[in-house]
């Protein structure tokens, strides 16, 4: 899939998530973390090859306080990680990095990814892709 149908995507669960924030009420901080639920949707994409594939699209906010970490981080796919305030320390596949306000990362599937709060508080907006398994 191209880096473009990502950006689609995510743009499109952005644009519901802002719609139906007025409507969602914030999970207080507490010592465990339980995320927001924000958005969540199956999306079908039409290929070149005329193939379509189903993906569960979800977006989840996380709030978390001084000294917490996550570690595995609990959810699974293709992440693409936004960081809305606060600072984080992320240790992806064994490389340590120190992330900022506003920065954007992404984790394979593959990947093992641990988060550390280094600042007073953190808020993360995680969107998770996954491919859709019939149950």
């Amino acid at each position: 899939m191209r880096a473009s149908s990502y950006l689609l995507i995510v743009m499109a669960l952005a644009f519901n998530a802002i719609a139906q924030q007025n409507e969602s009420k914030e999970t207080p901080l507490s010592a465990a973390p339980a995320p927001t639920l924000r958005a969540q949707e199956r999306v079908l994409l039409q290929r070149s090859d005329a193939q379509a594939r189903a993906l569960d699209i979800t977006i989840r906010r996380w709030s978390l306080v001084a000294g917490q970490s996550l570690d595995p981080f609990p959810e699974r796919g293709h992440l693409i990680m936004h960081l809305r305030a606060g600072q984080v320390a992320t240790v992806i596949d064994g490389k340590r990095e120190q992330r900022k306000e506003g920065d954007f990362w992404e984790v394979a599937p593959e990947q093992s990814c641990r988060v550390e709060v280094t600042s007073e508080m953190a808020t993360l907006e995680v969107t998770a892709i996954k491919p859709f398994v019939t149950p």
